[in-house]
């Protein structure tokens, strides 16, 4: 059987503080010719896929933000065109936008 998608972690596996481990780009480039699909995920919703994907590229590794899966459009893709107050930062709110909720300034608005 072959293997025939990865998915990656971010922070500790494909990069460590602002460098890619050694050996990272070669991989995912091999994936890319090879055909493997592949996909970086992080546990960080703060950032936007755009974020990540630029981060990821200064860091040698060439990306594009539909490679990256945030907890942000996780969670924001379970809830879907919910009513939000969202006390986070603007990858939180891009995700939950994106999904179709409908993000208010003040709680008041929820119930």
């Amino acid at each position: 059987m072959a293997i025939r998608a990865f998915i990656f972690d971010l922070d500790g596996t494909v990069y460590r503080g602002g460098a890619a481990v050694p050996g990272t780009a070669t991989f995912i480039n091999r994936l890319r010719v090879d055909g493997v699909s592949y996909l970086f995920v992080t546990n960080c919703g703060n950032r936007t896929p755009a974020e990540v994907a630029r981060q990821l590229t200064e860091m040698g590794i060439p990306r594009t933000e539909d490679t990256v899966l945030t907890s942000a459009q996780a969670t924001a893709e379970y809830l879907g065109a919910v009513k939000a107050y969202v006390i986070g930062e603007t990858g939180v709110v891009q995700a939950l936008a994106n999904a179709g909720a409908k993000v208010v300034d003040e709680n008041k608005h929820l119930w």
